[in-house]
């Protein structure tokens, strides 16, 4: 058995507008291709959002 060192390959989508959480698989892909945590997160974030946002910008899916 191999040691996972705080990645544990699951990740709780939370929605506040609607009240809800889910919880997904983090796909394998990533941690392959990107290095620790931020750069899973960040990976993820750029897949998530729009290409043009302001920080200003009010997102509503």
């Amino acid at each position: 058995m191999s040691k996972v060192m705080g990645l544990t390959g699951v990740m709780l989508r939370v929605n506040l507008t609607k009240g809800t959480a889910e919880r997904e698989e983090t796909p394998k892909e990533l941690f392959a291709r990107y290095f620790g945590g931020r750069g899973v997160g960040a990976a993820l974030l750029i897949k998530e959002l729009p290409a043009i946002l302001s920080p200003l910008d009010r997102i509503t899916s």
